[in-house]
């Protein structure tokens, strides 16, 4: 079994340990859930053997429009300066915009399936927190408001 493969399966099994419900993809080696309080927000969950990390994205449910990336990537930058766990990331090319919480595994060979789904369900909401309390902010800057402005629509931690 390949390390990208052992990795996955682990996880798959810290999932199961904590029980959460997740879809898997077994070629692509994610996860897909639904953690946070918006059912429109995915969480996709990547394994990456090559950094043994488990990277958890609370995806925004829409695309930013290529007119207002510019300005969303201002408010990505202010707001990740309020973040200490997380961060939220925009692609440029696509207008893809998620919140990331990550788990490295490299250290975490021997601790129990539990303890692992543990620290990754605690990513999964890390990360969808960060998106939630950023939520208005980033709907501001959607609807026009320059992202000076919409950053004092965050949630308070």
């Amino acid at each position: 079994m390949s390390a990208s493969a052992r990795l996955f399966e682990r996880t798959r099994a810290a999932f199961a340990a904590v029980g959460l419900d997740v879809a898997p993809d077994d070629e692509l080696h994610t996860f897909t859930l639904r953690a946070g309080d918006d059912p429109a927000v995915p969480t996709v969950v990547v394994v990456m053997a090559g950094s043994e990390t488990v990277c958890c994205y609370a995806v925004w449910p829409v695309l930013v429009p290529e007119g207002l990336r510019t300005e969303t990537s201002m408010l990505v930058a202010r707001a990740n300066a309020t973040l200490t766990t997380s961060a939220l990331e925009l692609d440029l090319d696509t207008g893809g915009l998620s919140a990331r919480a990550a788990v490295r595994t490299d250290r975490l060979d021997d601790v129990a399936a539990h303890l692992l789904g543990v620290l990754l369900e605690d990513a999964v909401l890390e990360a969808n927190r960060a998106l939630a309390v950023h939520r208005r902010a980033v709907e501001a800057v959607l609807e026009g408001a320059s992202a000076a402005a919409a950053i004092a629509l965050r949630l308070p931690d």
